[in-house]
């Protein structure tokens, strides 16, 4: 079920245009610590999405960098 969420949580915000920057960046760090806390994970899971995290906030900052 979290997977689900967040994968298509990922798959909304590759289609956005990547000009916003601190906002978007907050709000998708907020998303990922929501899943998180409603699913209650195991470990595994957070490594996963810690990950997904990181990366989200990374291409974000790489795209404000390009625009």
């Amino acid at each position: 079920m979290a997977f689900t969420r967040l994968t298509k949580y990922i798959w909304g915000t590759v289609g956005e245009d990547l000009k916003s920057d601190h906002q978007r960046l907050s709000h998708a760090a907020m998303q990922v610590c929501l899943i998180m806390r409603d699913e209650k994970m195991n470990s595994e899971w957070l490594v996963y999405i810690k990950f997904v995290g990181l990366w989200i906030a990374l291409m974000l900052m790489i795209g404000v960098m390009l625009s």
